[in-house]
């Protein structure tokens, strides 16, 4: 069942930059917006549409909340960009076609694979969070660890927006679900096994018990957000839910599978092939090729003034090149071979 939506007048957005920076609780907050006050999952849902457009955070151990930053300096440029349709067909063209290389069935996907389906990023994105692996590859690209955030945020913003579009005209139909991993070695080499959970089974129901258990444990009873983009809580938080999780996920599942690490997916599914079809074929004739996402995403961490102070022009360059084109200069995985 689709959650509340809650629409965020222009005027209200164009208010947002007079507040960065100032605590404030929820009635100042809709007042100094001119926002009606809501309650219950009609204020969360309220809450969560502001979340596209800044950087809000609810204050630990109070019912305040501050907004941190504005995701674009052009906000209403910016948000009427995300709402362009023919983008949004370009998406669903894309994802078609990998529900039809999929034998339509279900997709369960991370955040990061779902930027890699829409060919937004590549597999070296990957190696982008970790400094270290950066580091044991070339210290020369250790800065893309700190434009790796920052490129993962402005990308998920864009694509989750899309996803949500499909799911509102219930043409895709999404749900949450969970994926298990556990980690093993065989001859002195790391390997990790992935399972992603059955919807509805007596599984999931034992990953909900740990998610909803580290939770509340690491985030109180009162959290109010989104776990598949955490942009309510501090990293730190985050990094502790995250090592939460695992650590309950080791327990509940040390004599059935061994697993160590528990992650959110979305799930999407499809109508049926034939129709599937038809509408890429509309999309491709009137529209374009989906490989046209690649191009928009590569504009949007070019022109984004959100990485003016973590990296260079050349830096915003290179940082393309490795992680957003179909045939990098090298691939940061051993034994990776270019695509044609």
């Amino acid at each position: 069942m689709p959650k509340n939506k809650e629409n965020i007048s222009r005027e209200a957005i164009e208010k947002l930059p007079t507040i960065v920076g100032q605590e404030m609780n929820y009635r100042q907050l809709c007042r100094t917006l001119d926002l009606p006050e809501r309650g219950g999952t009609q204020k969360a849902a309220q809450l969560r549409e502001l979340q596209k457009y800044c950087e809000l955070e609810r204050i630990q151990g109070t019912q305040r909340y501050l907004v941190k930053q504005i995701y674009d300096e052009n906000i209403m440029a910016f948000i009427e960009y995300l709402d362009a349709p023919d983008q949004q067909l370009l998406f669903d063209a894309m994802l078609y076609q990998t529900f039809l290389n999929n034998g339509c069935k279900p997709l369960h996907l991370s955040n990061t694979e779902m930027l890699m389906l829409f060919r937004e990023v590549n597999e070296n994105f990957l190696y982008t969070f970790n400094r270290q692996a950066l580091n044991a590859i070339n210290k020369n690209l250790v800065y893309m660890n700190d434009m790796s955030k920052i490129v993962y945020r402005i990308l998920h913003q864009w694509t989750y927006r899309r996803i949500e579009n499909l799911d509102a005209r219930h043409i895709v139909f999404r749900r949450y679900g969970f994926r298990l991993y556990k980690t093993y070695e065989v001859d002195g080499k790391q390997y990790t096994l992935r399972v992603n959970v059955k919807p509805d089974s007596e599984q999931e129901k034992r990953c909900q018990l740990v998610w909803a258990t580290a939770m509340r444990q690491v985030l109180g009873v009162d959290y109010l957000g989104s776990l598949d983009n955490p942009k309510w809580m501090p990293e730190a938080k985050w990094n502790q839910f995250e090592e939460r999780v695992g650590e309950l996920t080791k327990k509940e599942f040390a004599d059935d599978g061994g697993y160590d690490k528990l992650r959110s997916v979305s799930i999407l599914s499809c109508p049926e092939s034939s129709w599937l079809q038809a509408s890429i074929d509309y999309i491709l004739r009137t529209v374009g090729s989906p490989e046209l996402i690649n191009t928009e995403a590569k504009r949007k961490i070019l022109g984004t003034t959100q990485l003016d102070a973590v990296c260079t022009n050349g830096q915003r360059q290179e940082f393309i090149q490795y992680n957003m084109t179909k045939n990098p200069p090298r691939w940061f995985k051993k034994d990776r071979a270019s695509e044609d």
